[in-house]
This record gives structure tokens, C-alpha cells and sequence, in this order.
């Protein structure tokens, strides 16, 4: 009997399945079928009116099949198996619908009294970065910033330190050398998942709360330290608009009117512009040590399609997800050894199964659930939540990513 395994792999580009032949799988009745028939006499026993010939759009694999046909035939069993698996990933993907956005306006309307153009341009403003495809706008900057690295990756920025010194310096706070948070974050993104070509001359560094608090501390300590790194060749100052107080990437569990009404009531308040409240507790902290950062903006369409464009997680179409079943069995199945249609359905019945889907929405949401039953487990030992402690591994990798949401 022929093994076969699927293995499902999540990339922050976007959403892509790899088939593979690898290990065991149940086998479905359609493959016990298989493993007592000739692959001709399955083709000849196969029950016709199970059979799809739906045609779906071409050009999204690179690929034709055999003569020039982009898709092949799928039982009708197998496309029903997809549109339950489909069904399944959608809801997986945890985004706010077109009609929660519609319903949010209308709601912050009637709480602050303001007209449909201020409460989008709150929410635009909120929103800036709450997808992954917000990284693309990022990374475009630091290429035009000319931009090699992102805090201290590699120790670039302690031999700028050192060189700009002509002396040994040695930076005894975390300032420099713990960038755990949103520029370690940025360096998976940007420099491991190549969301951007990091080629230039210079080193950033993105300011938030931790990053923010590591140079305050420092200030206090050694301000010659602190003005020695602030003066560091080729070293720029960032700040991402809306990361820290919005609704982004790594903080996906805000409620989108309840920020809205927040923000809008700070903008009368203190009868500052929507932009300026939202980042200016972070630029006034950045003052204050001496620092005058570039902010980054990502602007959307100013409508309730713009902001649900802005939150919508990155999604694959249920034609992409058919032509990966299809393209598995057209390029990896030997029709002498399994018949492609009984192929094809055991992968959509093991995605049914096994498909396991973390957008920006859904991580966060779980890891705020892990978080509970970790401090109910401290309780349960008798300890309280400041006695947890947190083991963070050091080599940028994927939990960078996942620690800073956490």
C-alpha cells in the first residue's frame, strides 16, 4: 500500500501548501480501491457521474499538464471535500468583514457625534499596519533609506560605535545589544522572509515601547553613552505611525470602534489632528532623549472597503487552493503506481483534517488565550504571574515574530 502524507506550510508572504509524498496516511476507501486494482482497471471502474470536469481560471500555477490541460478532472466527492475545507480555512483566517467595518462606523458616529470622514480617517489612521502587507511598505522605505540592517543584527551597529570612536567602546547597557521586539521583528520580516533587499550603508532602528524604555534607561545611567549611539554614522531613527497605540500586525486583539471612539475623543480632547495624537506620546519620549525620528505612514482609501482592505489577513482563493491539489497530482503522481483522481481526494480529505491556518488575527488571539491558562497554571503551582518567567532564544527565527505579539 502506497504511503502518503501531506505537509501544510504557513509562509508570512502569503498562504502556500506543499504536497509531498513523506509518511502514512489513513487510507480512504477510494485508496483501499486503488491498492486492489491495476491502475487501468480503476480508471475503467470508476463510477462516471462521480466525476467533475468544472473548468476554473487559468494562470495560477506555473505549469500545463498533459496536452496543454491546466486543470484536471476531480470526482465530485473531491470538490465537495474542498468546499468544506475551504469553508473551514475562511473562518480559520478570523478577518473583520466588510460588514463589521460598515457596522463600526455607523456605531462610532453615533458615540462621538463626528461625520463618516473623521471616523474613516481615525480608522485609516489606526489600521496603518495591520496586515502583512504593510511590511512590503516598510521595507520599500528602508531600501530607499538605504538601509543594511535593523538595530544591532550581525553587530553592525557596535562597530559603527566603535569605529566612530576610534577606541574600544564597549556598550555595557541593552540599548544597543537586546532588540528583542519590533526591531528583531522586522529583521525576520524584512531580512529572513526577504520582504526587502537590506543593501545600503545604513542601520536603523525602529523606536517602541521597549526600545524607547532600553534608551531612557540608558539616559539616566551614561548620558555620554546614549549620545555617543545617537551619534553613530549612518545610524536613522524610525517610528512606525499607529504601531504602538493602533490595531497592528503583532496586536490583532483590538476592537476596531473601540479604538476609533478612543482616538477621536483624545483628537477633540486636546484638539490635535488624528495623526499627531496617535504617535505623539512615543515622538514627545524621542524628544526628550534627542531624537528626531523618521515616522512612516501607509495610508489606505479613505472608505469602509479601504479600512477592510487594511485589516483583511493575506488569503488564498479556493482556485488557488484546487490548483494545488491539482498541480500535486499532475507533477508528483506516477499514474502507473496511483490513479491522480484518488490522489486528489486523499490530499483534500488530509487538508480537511489537518489544515492548521495563523493569520496576524488568529495568533494573536491564541497566544492571549496561552497567556491564561499559563498564569492559571502558575496559580495552580501556587506562584503569581511575576513569578513566570519567559526564556527568549536569541537567533533571529520566526519566534521573534511571535514573542513581540505575545
Amino acid at each position: 500500500m502506497r504511503n502518503l502524507y501531506i505537509l501544510a506550510i504557513y509562509d508570512v508572504h502569503k498562504f502556500y501548501l506543499s504536497v509531498k509524498i513523506l509518511s502514512t496516511y489513513q487510507p480512504t476507501q477510494i485508496q483501499k480501491l486503488s491498492d486492489s486494482h491495476n491502475c487501468s482497471e480503476i480508471k475503467n471502474n470508476y463510477d462516471r457521474s462521480n466525476l467533475s470536469l468544472k473548468a476554473y481560471p487559468k494562470g495560477y500555477v506555473n505549469f500545463k499538464g498533459v496536452n496543454n490541460v491546466v486543470r484536471t478532472p476531480f470526482l465530485k466527492s473531491t470538490v465537495d471535500t474542498i468546499d468544506k475545507l475551504f469553508e473551514s480555512y475562511h473562518e480559520s483566517l478570523m478577518e473583520v468583514s466588510k460588514e463589521e467595518v460598515a457596522q463600526a462606523v455607523v456605531d462610532t458616529m453615533k458615540e462621538t457625534g463626528s461625520n463618516k470622514k473623521t471616523v474613516l480617517s481615525a480608522m485609516q489612521v489606526l489600521t496603518q499596519f495591520a496586515n502583512m502587507r504593510s511590511v512590503r511598505h516598510i521595507g520599500n522605505v528602508m531600501e530607499q533609506e538605504g538601509i543594511r540592517a535593523i538595530g544591532n543584527f550581525d553587530h553592525f551597529l557596535e562597530r559603527e560605535c566603535i569605529n566612530s570612536n576610534n577606541k574600544k567602546f564597549y556598550i555595557f547597557s541593552d540599548a544597543v545589544t537586546n532588540d528583542v521586539g519590533l526591531n528583531k521583528s522586522l529583521t525576520y520580516l524584512l531580512d529572513k522572509k526577504n520582504f526587502a533587499k537590506l543593501e545600503g550603508k545604513n542601520i536603523a532602528m525602529f523606536l517602541d515601547e521597549r526600545k524607547l524604555s532600553q534608551l531612557e534607561n540608558l539616559k539616566e545611567k551614561n548620558p555620554e553613552e546614549l549620545k555617543t549611539i545617537i551619534n553613530c554614522p549612518n545610524l536613522k531613527f524610525f517610528v512606525l505611525s499607529g504601531m504602538e497605540e493602533g490595531i497592528s500586525i503583532f496586536n490583532r486583539t483590538k476592537n476596531l470602534k473601540e479604538e476609533t471612539i478612543s482616538l477621536i475623543k483624545r483628537s477633540k480632547e486636546t484638539g490635535k489632528d488624528l495623526d499627531e495624537v496617535i504617535d505623539e506620546n512615543i515622538i514627545e519620549r524621542a524628544r526628550q532623549l534627542g531624537i528626531a525620528p523618521k515616522i512612516i505612514k501607509n495610508k489606505s482609501e479613505l472608505s469602509e472597503e479601504g479600512i477592510y482592505n487594511a485589516m483583511r489577513p493575506e488569503q488564498m482563493t479556493k482556485d488557488e487552493l484546487i490548483n494545488i491539489i491539482d498541480a500535486n497530482a499532475q507533477v508528483r503522481i506516477d499514474e502507473r503506481v496511483m490513479n491522480s483522481l484518488v490522489a486528489k481526494d486523499i490530499s483534500a480529505n488530509y487538508l480537511k483534517d489537518n489544515l492548521n491556518i495563523y493569520t496576524p488575527e488568529r495568533l494573536c488571539d491564541s497566544l492571549k488565550e496561552m497567556h491564561k491558562n499559563i498564569v492559571l497554571m502558575a496559580e495552580d503551582l501556587g506562584k503569581t504571574e511575576k513569578d513566570i518567567l519567559y526564556v527568549i532564544p536569541y537567533k533571529v527565527k520566526s519566534y521573534d515574530f511571535i514573542n513581540y505579539s505575545y
